[in-house]
């Protein structure tokens, strides 16, 4: 079975990216499906398709997002995150029955779990968090042990002809799942799921009041440095320097003491650079 076409988002925030000589090729690469984590859905009217996207924001956007119906390949991931929406009580049944036909080799793989119910244009709150996670996904798939979360939704008449029309799904908490996937999880390197290119990606966006986190990807074991400096070219901190494997690594910078203002976070290895421009703030 081929894997299908993912549905993937793109980079956003105000960060400019800035590359080396490698630009086109870098670009090509990362266009290619070589992503180790997938964050597979079923949604009818959006709400959860949405949910998945943003998740992937918290992950640092390092995931291949992809709908069931597209019937996509397992084993093609190391890391997964599954999810789908609430109908008349139930998980949706394209969903369970993706579940049914690969829960052997998802069970191993699963690092997240998420539904999303519209409950009537109400807040969500225990009973339903038992009656639409914990009793469905999380039953269904025997993966009790990861970060499961049951989000608000949202009703479009033109849709669901169900004649009442609400948004109660957040953005924000679903990139806080995200980012409580990626610290909670730990994936072992597989060779076939090397990152192609060395790359710096953000976590929780480019404003910051105290943290920003990143997501560097290296291609092979080369010495690397990890700088933070002002627009004058002053360094202001060094989070990478040293020999790094293969992979993923996450880094933190600390911004409390840094001036409000704009930063440049350049990541170096040999001839290959990748720079993206940080807005601190305060207010």
């Amino acid at each position: 079975m081929h894997r299908r076409e993912a549905i993937r988002t793109g980079l956003a925030g105000i960060g400019t990216l800035v590359l080396s000589k490698t630009a086109e090729a870098f670009r090509l690469a990362d266009a290619a499906p070589q992503k180790q984590w997938a964050i597979l859905y079923g949604s009818q009217c959006g709400s959860t398709k949405d949910a998945a996207t943003w998740i992937n924001e918290g992950l640092g956007e390092i995931a291949d997002v992809i709908d069931v119906d597209t019937d996509p390949t397992v084993t093609d991931y190391e890391g997964i995150i599954l999810g789908g929406w609430i109908q008349a009580g139930n998980l949706v049944r394209n969903v369970k029955d993706f579940i049914n036909a690969n829960k052997e080799v998802l069970q191993p793989r699963i690092h997240g779990l998420f539904t999303v119910c519209g409950n009537n244009g109400s807040p969500v709150g225990a009973k339903q968090v038992n009656d639409y996670l914990t009793t469905k996904i999380v039953a269904l798939t025997g993966v009790t042990d990861k970060p499961a979360k049951l989000f608000n939704g949202r009703s479009d008449p033109a849709c669901n002809n169900l004649g009442m029309a609400y948004d109660l799904l957040e953005k924000e908490d679903c990139v806080n799942f995200g980012e409580t996937i990626l610290s909670t999880a730990t994936i072992p390197m597989n060779s076939r799921h090397l990152p192609q290119t060395l790359s710096l990606h953000r976590v929780n966006g480019h404003f910051s009041r105290e943290r920003i986190r990143f997501i560097c990807t290296f291609p092979c074991n080369a010495m690397v440095t990890l700088t933070v400096s002002s627009l004058d070219g002053k360094t202001c901190s060094t989070l990478l320097s040293g020999q790094q494997p293969a992979g993923y690594r996450e880094v933190n910078w600390n911004t409390r003491t840094a001036a409000p203002g704009l930063y440049l976070c350049r990541l170096r290895s040999g001839s290959d650079s990748v720079t993206r421009t940080i807005r601190v703030t305060r207010s």
